[in-house]
């Protein structure tokens, strides 16, 4: 199909078996270094030619989803209580505790809100990456309101220095 080489190497060729073998790998769950090894060629030749396996590691990927999804679809059915929470959670079935919409308008609420965050995620109500983004979201606002509140004592630092001056 291909040649790929350097300089002193020998040329490598990239076969359809090899194209379809890192499909069947992909499927597997290996990671592009586990196929280049079990291809027998070094990861950097396999990058270069990655073009050529690309469609068939999606295709493989796409499989190993499909065949994943389909027996945790068949647990779900069977009544498996670890599989019923995990779907759920991962699809976010039941995710009400983090649904206000208000923002904090001053510091001790937002920490409030932070402590509330802590919580839904260590109960398992909120996914790790939602407290993550709900986090850094209440981080900010905390860092806008510290803002807002320092330069009002400034401002009222000037005005008492500007009256002893007058």
């Amino acid at each position: 199909m291909k040649n790929s080489s350097k300089a002193g190497r020998l040329p490598i060729e990239i076969t359809d078996k090899m194209i379809q073998k890192a499909q069947r790998l992909s499927e597997l769950g290996l990671n592009e270094k586990q196929i280049s090894e079990s291809l027998g060629i070094s990861y950097s030749t396999f990058q270069r030619n990655k073009e050529y396996f690309e469609e068939s590691l999606k295709k493989g990927k796409s499989l190993l989803r499909e065949r994943i999804t389909t027996k945790l679809l068949e647990k779900v059915d069977e009544g498996s209580e670890t599989s019923l929470i995990f779907i759920s959670k991962r699809l976010g079935l039941f995710n009400t505790s983090m649904g206000t919409t208000k923002a904090p308008k001053a510091i001790n609420e937002a920490i409030v809100e932070l402590a509330n965050v802590y919580e839904a995620t260590a109960l398992g109500d909120i996914t790790e990456l939602q407290g993550d983004k709900f986090t850094s979201m209440l981080l900010n606002i905390i860092k806008s309101l510290e803002t807002v509140e320092l330069e009002d004592r400034i401002n009222k630092l000037e005005e008492v220095q500007n009256e002893g001056v007058i």
